[in-house]
């Protein structure tokens, strides 16, 4: 995660299904959005030398994310709630 986490969270965000079409060819293309929660918490912070853009060191910190109830691909859309994601791994 780009920048410093400090402390431990919830997220907690109402995500809609975003079916494609190969995996989901039949289903109904509507869907309501559901809950979708996940625990967070930091497991380490580091800071490089290395500038990006008008900063002239890079943060990152290394978490934990554990889905609580939710579906695909829910984490890596509901961590940028917390920071957004340099890209996903």
């Amino acid at each position: 995660m780009r920048g410093y986490v400090n402390q431990a969270d919830i997220i907690n965000y109402a995500l809609t299904e975003e079916k494609d079409k190969i995996a989901y060819k039949y289903a109904s293309k509507i869907s309501q959005p559901q809950p979708s929660i996940s625990h967070y918490s930091p497991l380490a912070k580091v800071e490089s030398p290395i500038e990006i853009g008008r900063y002239p060191t890079s943060r990152f910190s290394l978490l934990a994310l554990r889905p609580i109830t939710g579906g695909k691909h829910q984490l890596s859309k509901t961590s940028y709630g917390i920071y957004p994601l340099p890209h996903n791994w």
